[in-house]
């Protein structure tokens, strides 16, 4: 069965490459914005749904994976930053304290019109950052494009003082609970 990727995340395609698993990549744009009712969790269901949906206009069979990561703390979203002032107030709220990254996956099998959404979460712990660590963590432009304005695959890990759950997930996408939603359309990765 084809699988498409709907994301352009480098990360993504890394962690999905690390299983082995044969793919193509057709990222989507979609409308991000937040809905004033929406909790955390189904901002990030919605979000993977609406990516596997649009780029089913665009692919007559096969299996679509979507996802959707976010950084909250005090069950506020923290997306990307907008710019380098709202990476350094995001980070001065994550100094010292634990946040909650979110990821929902979608799988869409086209043909059959079947599709599986599923959920995880895993709490980080930030150490106590300094203004002149937040500096230099900027420095390095690692923020970019990365929801609570960092990545823990680079110098964003020297951020981190403990994790709770799966790394995998901080990263962008849960592993273990992948594979666990593609053996329901009959993909074995091991």
């Amino acid at each position: 069965m084809q699988i498409t990727l709907a994301s352009a995340s480098p990360r993504r395609k890394d962690l999905l490459d690390k299983i082995g698993l044969s793919y193509k990549v057709l990222p989507t744009e979609i409308d991000e914005a937040y809905f004033d009712d929406e909790n955390p969790q189904k901002y990030i269901e919605r979000m993977s749904k609406e990516k596997v949906r649009a780029v089913s206009k665009f692919i007559k069979s096969g299996l679509i994976i979507g996802a959707d990561t976010i950084v909250t703390v005090d069950n506020r979203i923290l997306g990307k930053p907008k710019n380098i002032e709202d990476a350094k107030e995001m980070l001065n709220l994550l100094s010292d304290r634990e946040h909650v990254v979110m990821t929902s996956v979608t799988l869409l099998d086209v043909v059959h019109s079947k599709e599986l959404t599923a959920f995880e979460e895993t709490k980080v712990v930030f150490y106590q950052l300094s203004s002149s660590k937040i500096e230099n963590y900027l420095k390095t432009n690692e923020f970019y494009d990365k929801s609570g304005a960092y990545g823990i695959q680079g110098f964003g890990t020297l951020l981190i003082k403990e994790i709770h759950g799966t790394y995998d997930n901080v990263v962008g996408l849960p592993l273990g609970l992948l594979c666990k939603m593609l053996k329901s359309f009959n993909i074995n990765i091991i």
